[in-house]
């Protein structure tokens, strides 16, 4: 039930490297934010477990029990952060959004068996297709419940509308996990199944994949440009990416596979830098937020704790804002009679120059300085994100000048399992 070749290879020492970039980048991660980390790395481990297995699965049943392994690890490490609201809005609809691809999946496998009457990939697919002459509407219905399943956990559009959601509500560290060691062992398997399986076939499936492929890639992109949240639009940029991997995909050739298995290890270390760098960002909610993340710590703010300084024009519409003021009203006031000294009324209202501010008004209290000032943010460095993002920085640098002997191991991989 497990197939011992190159694509099973190559895709776990992919996976295995994304868990392992994984680990400091989630310690420095969970320490900083106080959250409770002991079963983060069982977790880790048994997602990872899933991964390899999914590569490796040689039979589509096992194919199942994979990906039900992996997809109940990320539905818990998606909602790790128990006291943030996000998190668990997002683990809920990758959990229900997952357990109905699975179901679809699952159909899909049982009807290859219904046809088959196996679920070997090798024995199921093309050959026995061809050779028992089963009622072609039945096929096509198999295939495309296949498809659609896989389509599912590979973020593939129209089928993708879980991905953004969902990595931008997760722990950061745990979405650069997904996009990189997920989407891996998830084409892996696909490739098993349709080129190896249904490679004979091709002729059918082939312009289905080409229209998700654009359609992915287009949609990815376009839809990237206007996200105001630097998550989701890491999210549409996975997306993307997967409509990049599918066209290796097609060629249905060991080149096309050499390519797909190549890409998809750099885009391991990218797609792990990239949230990294998203875990140094010490900010509200939302973390990602392009637009409208109030300054911190930068030179008018530290002014304001040391001198007064205007409060800035106040929208009281909102109700937020008026119990701001009723509590800042029960506090005395600052030197020379004004609120917005430094007693501790100027200090409540300083606090909440975010909520109080209105957009307007925002280049008012930087000093005009517009945007720049407006999205500076405090960057929290510790070790294991040094290390972390240190390894990645340096793989992707490596691979960019020397890449001959991971492209040469990716051409004997696809030569392997061809």
């Amino acid at each position: 039930m497990v197939a011992i070749d190159g694509i099973a290879l190559f895709t776990r020492i992919t996976v295995c490297i994304a868990g392992l970039l994984t680990i400091p980048l989630g310690y420095s991660y969970a320490n900083d934010r106080r959250m409770h980390r002991g079963e983060y790395y069982p977790l880790l481990l048994f997602a990872a477990t899933g991964m390899t297995l999914l590569a490796s699965s040689a039979d589509l049943i096992m194919v199942f029990i994979s990906v039900e392994i992996l997809s109940l690890s990320l539905y818990i490490l998606t909602a790790f952060a128990r006291r943030d609201l996000n998190s668990q809005e997002a683990a809920f609809k990758y959990f229900i959004l997952g357990a109905f691809s699975s179901a679809l999946l699952l159909y899909g496998i049982a009807l290859v068996y219904g046809v088959t009457g196996s679920t070997n990939i090798a024995a199921a697919a093309g050959r026995a297709f061809q050779a028992i002459g089963a009622p072609e509407s039945l096929v096509l219905a198999a295939m495309a419940l296949l498809l659609v399943g896989f389509a599912f956990k590979t973020a593939v559009v129209p089928f993708h509308m879980w991905t953004p959601d969902v990595y931008q509500g997760a722990p950061t560290p745990v979405t650069g996990f997904m996009a990189a060691a997920t989407k891996a062992a998830a084409f892996a398997a696909f490739l098993r199944v349709f080129v190896g399986g249904l490679g004979a076939l091709q002729w059918t499936w082939t312009p289905a994949i080409w229209v998700l492929a654009v359609l992915t890639m287009l949609g990815g992109a376009v839809l990237a440009v206007v996200q105001r949240d630097l998550k989701r639009m890491l999210g549409y940029s996975a997306i993307a990416h997967a409509g990049y991997v599918l066209l290796g995909l097609v060629a249905v050739t060991r080149e096309g596979i050499s390519g797909l298995l190549l890409y998809l290890l750099i885009y391991t270390f990218m797609s792990l830098g990239a949230f990294g760098v998203l875990s140094l960002l010490r900010a509200p909610q939302p973390q990602g937020d392009v637009a409208g993340r109030p300054a911190r710590a930068g030179p008018a703010v530290s002014g304001a704790r040391g001198h007064a300084r205007p409060v800035p024009v106040v929208d009281g519409r909102h109700p937020r804002h008026r119990r701001i003021h009723r509590q800042a009203r029960r506090l005395p006031r600052g030197h020379g009679g004004r609120a917005d000294g430094p007693g501790r009324r100027g200090r409540h209202l300083q606090r909440h120059r975010g909520v109080l501010l209105h957009p307007r008004d925002r280049d008012h209290v930087h000093g005009g300085r517009g945007a720049r000032c407006r999205r500076a943010t405090e960057l929290v460095t510790t070790a294991g994100l040094s290390v972390g993002l240190s390894l990645a920085a340096a793989a992707v640098v490596v691979l960019g000048i020397i890449p001959g002997v991971v492209i040469d191991f990716a051409q004997q991989a696809a030569s392997i399992a061809g």
